[in-house]
């Protein structure tokens, strides 16, 4: 078994820290998930938390355990930083991808649905697993 690498442990830890807070923050008006920019609880700092984000335990348990196998091989190939880049730039493309698939339409309709918010924490977990999948 691969031991765990620093990042990796550190993603670990704060997705489990997040997956906390979004359970507490919202009743102090705080939202960790991606809400589009015209919606009411839209905060910048969503941008970059909705990566940290889970639905449910079972979704945190499942991104989290392949997080564990996986980035650590993944890590070792890339180094520190360049798995690090790799997490957060997944992240952030499945946020622009949700948004050019889910809200761009509903942006150009003349009635405007609000779709539901990102939890983008699997975005940057399937970079990870592409990149394990292309590096091995």
């Amino acid at each position: 078994m691969m031991p765990i690498t620093p990042i990796v442990k550190h993603l670990l830890i704060l997705n489990v820290i997040v997956a906390i807070g979004s359970n507490l923050l919202p009743q102090y008006g705080v939202y960790l998930p991606f809400y589009s920019a015209d919606h009411p609880y839209f905060q910048p700092f969503q941008i970059i938390s909705h990566m940290f984000a889970h639905a449910d335990l079972t979704h945190l348990l499942f991104n989290m355990l392949s997080l564990y196998f996986l980035g650590p091989m993944v890590e070792m190939a890339l180094g520190p930083k360049r798995f690090f880049g790799l997490y957060m730039i997944s992240g952030l493309i499945a946020l622009a991808a949700h948004f050019l698939i889910f809200h761009l339409p509903y942006l150009m309709a003349s009635s405007y649905i609000q779709p539901l918010p990102v939890l983008g924490a699997s975005g940057a977990v399937y970079g990870v697993t592409i990149a394990f999948a292309t590096l091995f």
